[in-house]
C-alpha cells in the first residue's frame, strides 16, 4: 500500500491513480503478462487477483455487431450518413442509443468511432468513417464520444492512423508528411482524446512512413501520450501486430485478438534480460486497469433493455437527416401521393434491403424491409419489377466452384475437414453423421467461384438448420429453418476474372443438417415483356443503384464506377423517356457523370441503416423534408484529379503527394468543379444566406450572417463557416471548414446565425518549430450553404499566434 502511493505520488497520479497502483502491485509478473493479450478472440481476461470480471468488447461504429447467425441487433445508418446530418446532437443522442444497445448485450467497450477520412473514394470502409473533412469529422466523433461514455461504455477511437484504404492494408506503407498528418489525418483523433477524453483507440493496420502503426514511436508514444497527453487503453486491432520487443516498447497496451506476439512466453525472456523492462509492463497494465476503473468496468453492469424502442427512432432520424438530395429537376420530387402515382421500382438497391456496408461495421438487423416495400405502404401505386426467378436447380448443380471444402469444429473443441472440389452440397445425418459427429457443432462451408463474365449473378442457397450464406466478410441471409431446407437468393454483382469465396456458416445443435448453394447469371427486368409493359405505363420510376456488403466492405476497395448491369439499366431506361429518380448506396462518392444530366432527380442514400427504407420513403413522398448535406465530394472523374494519382499503391507505398489538399480542398484550390462539392445538398423548399459581417474579438472570430427561408415549406439548411488564406500558396488550402449550424425555419421565417472560431483555429503546423502557427495578416471568411456557395468577406489578424503541440 506504502509503495503503491509512492508510486502514486511520483507519477503525479489521482485517487483513480492511487487505486490503480495498489492494484498493480498485488499482481505477479506472469498475470501482468496474461494481461496484454486479448482473452477468447474479443475480450480482456478475467483478474481474479482484483476480483475483475472479463470485460467484453464488441465492433462496433454504427452499432453492437453481434453473431452472424444468432444476434441480430440495431443496425445504425454508416458514419458518413451521420456525418451528412451535420448535427452534433443528433451524434450525441447515437452515442447514448449505441450505449444501450450494448449494456443489453454485456458490452463493456465498444470499437468505435471510425475517423479515418475519405481520402480517396475506392476505400471499402469509407461508409464506417464521417468524411472527407477532420472538423466534421471530429464534431460528429466527439458528440457520439460523450453519448457514448456518459452512458458508461468505453468508446474506441479508430484506425490509428491514415488507414485510408483496404486493398493490401496489412503491409502497405502510407508516406505522410507530418504536416498532412497534424493537420488532417490526426485531427479527429486529436479532439477525441483532448475535447471527448476517449477511453481507448485501436492501432491501424498499416506502416506509416515504412513503420508498422503498432509500433510507431512517434505515433503512438510522442503524439498520442506525450503531446496529446492521453492515458487511456491502447490497443491493436485484430492481428496488427508484428513484433515483440518493438510493440511493447513503443507504446502497444493490449494485443489482439489474443498475445500472439504479446504472449508470456515471449515476454517473459525479454523481461528478463531487461530488454523490455517489467516497467514497460507495468505502464500497459496501468492503462488497462485505468480505463476499467476509470468506467467502473469492475461493477456489474446496469440493467439495460436488449433493444430499446427508443433507439429505432435514432437510427430513422439519422438515416433522415443524413441523406442527400442531389439533383430535383422540375421538381419531380416529392411524389404526389394524394394523386396515387404509379411509380416503378427497379434495381437491386430498391428491391432488397441494403442497410449496411461490409465487414467487421456490418450488422445482421433486428429487421429489414426493402425501399419498395417501404414505398407499398404509402399512398402510392408502387409497381416493383425485379429480375426474371432463377433456375434454382442450375445454380445448385453447376460445376463452376473450385476449391470447395467445409470446417467443423466440435463442442468439445474437436475439429473436422472435408475438401473436395465441385462438391458444393453437404448433408450430414445420424446415418452419416459430421467428422466431429451430430451433437453440438459448427463451422463453415467454402468454395471459390471465378466468373466468366462480369455483372449480376444469383447467390443460391438450399439449406436445412442454422446457416449463413454470403461472399467474402457478408452473411445478410440466414437460414433458421431445422426442420426442412428452404431456398433463399442474393444477387451479388461480380467482376470476371476475380475470384470470390462464398461460405456457409453453420451452428449445428440437432437434427439433419443441409448445405448447399451455386451462381446463376441473373436477367436484366426490361427483358421480360410484362416488365416492360408496366415499365411504360408507370408516372415515374426509382432505380436503386450502388454498392452493397459485397462490393463494398473491409478488406477490399471497390471501383467509382457502378456494377456494368446497372449502368445499362438505367441507360435503358433513360432511352424511354420516363422520369427517373436515382437512389444510391454508397459510403463515398460513385461515377455519376454519364447519367446525372438525364435523370430527373439524385438521392444519396449512403447505406441506411434498417430503419432507412422508411425514412428514404418519407423524404420521395415528402413527409420529410430532406436537409442532408455532402460530408465527401463527388467528383466528376478521377482522371487530372489528385484522386488518379493518390491510388492505387505502388510497390508497397502509398504517397500522400496531394499533401492537404483531399477533397474539397483540391477542387477549390485547383478551382475543378466538382459533379456535386462538399456541404451541398438540396431540400424542398429555398434557403438564402445574405448579410454576412465578420469581427475578431478576445481571440474569437464571429461570423453572422441571416439565414432565411424564401420557399413555401418548413426546412433545415445548414450555414457553414470556412477560413482560408488571402493568397493561397505553398500547399495552402484555399479555405477549411471550422464551423458550421443546422437550423429548421418556417416558411418565410429568418434567423440570424452566429458562428463562433477561436484565431488559433486558422493556425497551420510548422514543422521545423513543432508548433503550431497563426501567421499575421489577411485572410478570407466564407459563409454559406455548401464549400463552393458561399460569400467571401476579408479578415484581419493582427499578429502571429505560436503554440504547442
Amino acid at each position: 500500500m506504502v509503495l503503491a502511493a509512492i508510486i502514486a505520488l511520483t507519477l503525479g497520479q489521482d485517487a483513480l491513480g492511487l487505486r490503480v497502483e495498489e492494484a498493480i502491485h498485488k499482481l505477479p509478473l506472469e498475470r501482468k503478462l496474461q494481461m496484454i493479450g486479448g482473452y477468447q478472440g474479443f475480450d480482456i481476461m478475467p483478474i481474479p487477483e482484483l476480483g475483475l470480471h472479463k470485460i467484453l468488447m464488441n465492433d462496433g461504429p454504427l452499432g453492437v455487431r453481434g453473431d452472424n447467425v444468432s444476434r441480430p441487433a440495431m443496425a445504425y445508418p454508416a458514419g458518413v450518413s451521420l456525418a451528412s446530418a451535420f448535427n452534433p446532437d443528433l451524434a450525441h443522442e447515437f452515442g447514448e442509443a449505441v450505449a444501450r444497445d450494448a449494456l443489453g448485450r454485456g458490452v463493456s467497450i465498444l470499437l468505435g468511432p471510425g475517423v479515418n477520412l475519405a481520402r480517396i473514394v475506392q476505400n471499402g470502409r469509407n461508409f464506417e468513417y464521417m468524411g472527407e473533412d477532420p472538423y466534421l469529422a471530429s464534431r460528429s466523433a466527439v458528440n457520439m464520444i460523450e453519448g457514448l461514455q456518459g452512458m458508461g461504455v468505453v468508446a474506441t477511437v479508430k484506425h490509428f492512423a491514415a488507414n485510408n484504404h483496404e486493398n493490401n492494408r496489412m503491409k502497405d506503407s502510407c508516406d505522410v508528411s507530418e504536416r498532412a498528418m497534424r493537420e488532417l489525418y490526426l485531427r479527429a483523433f486529436e479532439a477525441s482524446v483532448r475535447e471527448a477524453k476517449v477511453g481507448a483507440v485501436m492501432c491501424s493496420y498499416n506502416k506509416l512512413n515504412g513503420v508498422y502503426a503498432s509500433e510507431n514511436t512517434w505515433l503512438q508514444k510522442q503524439v498520442l501520450r506525450e503531446d496529446w497527453g492521453f492515458k487511456g487503453l491502447l490497443m491493436s486491432d485484430w492481428g496488427a501486430v508484428h513484433s515483440t520487443a518493438e510493440a511493447a516498447l513503443n507504446g502497444m497496451d493490449l494485443e489482439m485478438p489474443s498475445g500472439a506476439y504479446f504472449a508470456p512466453s515471449k515476454l517473459s525472456p525479454l523481461v528478463a534480460s531487461g530488454k523490455v523492462p517489467e516497467s514497460v509492463i507495468d505502464e500497459k497494465v496501468r492503462h488497462i486497469l485505468r480505463t476499467i476503473y476509470r468506467f467502473h468496468l469492475d461493477a456489474p453492469l446496469p440493467t439495460a433493455i436488449h433493444d430499446d424502442p427508443r433507439n429505432a427512432d435514432v437510427a430513422r432520424r439519422i438515416a433522415a437527416e443524413g441523406t442527400v438530395l442531389l439533383k430535383n429537376a422540375h421538381q419531380v420530387l416529392p411524389f404526389n401521393t394524394v394523386k396515387k402515382e404509379t411509380v416503378a421500382v427497379l434495381g437491386y438497391n430498391a428491391l432488397e434491403p441494403v442497410p449496411v456496408g461490409g465487414g467487421s461495421a456490418e450488422i445482421v438487423p433486428l429487421h429489414q424491409e426493402s425501399l419498395c416495400t417501404a414505398l407499398e405502404r404509402t399512398q402510392l401505386n408502387v409497381v416493383p419489377l425485379p429480375p426474371a426467378d432463377p433456375d434454382v436447380e442450375a445454380a445448385l448443380s453447376s460445376h463452376d466452384l473450385k476449391q470447395c471444402g467445409v470446417r467443423f469444429r466440435g463442442a468439445d473443441g474437436s475439429r473436422g475437414q472435408q475438401i473436395q472440389d465441385n462438391l458444393t452440397t453437404r448433408d450430414w445425418t445420424s446415418a452419416n453423421p459430421s467428422p466431429v459427429g451430430m451433437g453440438t457443432f459448427s463451422g463453415n462451408s467454402f468454395a471459390t467461384f471465378t466468373p466468366k463474365e462480369s455483372g449480376a449473378y444469383w447467390l443460391i442457397s438450399k439449406c436445412q438448420g442454422k446457416v449463413s450464406v454470403g461472399l467474402g466478410w457478408s452473411h445478410s441471409v440466414n437460414h433458421t429453418d431445422e426442420t426442412k431446407s428452404t431456398v433463399l437468393k442474393q444477387l451479388v454483382f461480380l467482376t470476371a476474372g476475380h475470384d470470390y469465396q462464398v461460405t456457409a456458416r453453420f451452428q449445428h445443435e440437432s437434427g439433419d443438417m443441409h448445405i448447399a448453394f451455386g451462381f446463376v447469371k441473373a436477367k436484366s427486368p426490361l427483358e421480360t415483356p410484362s416488365s416492360l409493359e408496366k415499365l411504360l405505363k408507370a408516372d415515374k420510376v426509382v432505380i436503386g443503384v450502388g454498392f452493397n456488403p459485397y462490393l463494398e466492405s473491409e478488406g477490399a476497395d471497390r471501383p467509382f464506377e457502378l456494377p456494368v448491369d446497372q449502368q445499362a439499366l438505367i441507360q435503358s431506361v433513360i432511352k424511354l423517356k420516363k422520369k427517373i429518380v436515382l437512389v444510391v448506396t454508397s459510403g463515398a462518392g460513385v461515377d455519376l457523370s454519364p447519367f446525372a444530366k438525364d435523370v430527373d432527380a439524385i438521392v444519396q442514400a449512403w447505406y441506411p441503416g434498417q430503419e432507412g427504407s422508411a425514412a428514404i420513403a418519407d423524404i420521395l413522398t415528402g413527409v420529410v423534408n430532406p436537409s442532408g448535406k455532402l460530408a465527401t465530394s463527388f467528383p466528376k472523374t478521377l482522371k487530372g484529379t489528385y484522386y488518379d494519382e493518390a491510388y492505387p499503391p505502388k510497390a508497397g507505398h502509398v504517397a500522400y503527394k496531394e499533401g492537404l489538399l483531399i477533397g474539397y480542398r483540391w477542387f477549390d484550390t485547383m478551382r475543378q468543379e466538382p459533379l456535386y462539392p462538399f456541404g451541398f445538398g438540396l431540400s424542398y423548399t429555398t434557403f438564402s444566406v445574405k448579410g454576412v459581417k465578420a469581427k475578431i474579438e478576445d481571440g474569437i472570430l464571429s461570423l453572422t450572417a441571416t439565414l432565411k427561408n424564401t420557399g413555401k415549406r418548413v426546412g433545415a439548411d445548414v450555414v457553414q463557416g470556412y477560413i482560408g488564406p488571402k493568397i493561397a500558396t505553398g500547399g495552402y488550402p484555399v479555405k477549411e471548414l471550422k464551423a458550421f449550424k443546422k437550423l429548421n425555419l418556417e416558411p418565410g421565417a429568418s434567423s440570424i446565425v452566429t458562428l463562433r472560431i477561436p484565431v488559433k483555429d486558422f493556425a497551420h503546423w510548422d514543422t521545423p518549430s513543432q508548433t503550431w502557427k497563426v501567421a499575421k495578416g489577411s485572410y478570407i471568411a466564407y459563409v454559406g450553404d455548401s464549400s463552393r456557395n458561399v460569400t467571401a468577406i476579408p479578415v484581419e489578424v493582427e499578429e502571429e499566434i505560436q503554440y504547442g503541440p
